[in-house]
């Protein structure tokens, strides 16, 4: 979700300034939400500012080498099931992975190594 512009910060800003709306009736008035427009007051108070922070994100903690021990795990093993390849990824990198992130992770070497190959065996 992208954040919401400075023009429409600026006017809540203005309005609470302006007026003894509370919290909710601003983010009524606006269409955000009642936290929006406390965190972004504490904000002005606090720092001076309205204008977004920047996404941090979350970090992934897969590099280049877990996807190649992954690929060479399926071209070992091109049948082996999910469950399989979990614990066999756990014996080669000692990382644990859940299985609906093992079954992203198959999905994007399958985007990446293409699926028309022959000699590509990355399941569908």
């Amino acid at each position: 979700m992208r954040p919401y512009s400075l023009d429409l910060r600026q006017k809540i800003l203005d309005v609470y300034n302006e007026s003894k709306l509370t919290f909710k009736e601003l983010a009524e008035r606006f269409q955000v939400s009642p936290s929006f427009v406390q965190k972004m007051v504490y904000q002005m108070k606090r720092e001076g500012s309205i204008a977004p922070k920047p996404y941090r994100g979350r970090i992934s903690l897969w590099q280049e080498r877990h996807y190649e021990a992954l690929k060479s795990l399926v071209e070992e093993y091109p049948n082996a099931t999910l469950a399989q390849y979990q614990k066999l990824f756990l014996e080669r990198t000692g990382m644990a992975t859940s299985t609906p992130t093992l079954c992203r992770k198959l999905k994007k070497l399958r985007d990446m190594y293409g699926t028309g190959n022959q000699n590509n065996h990355i399941p569908n």
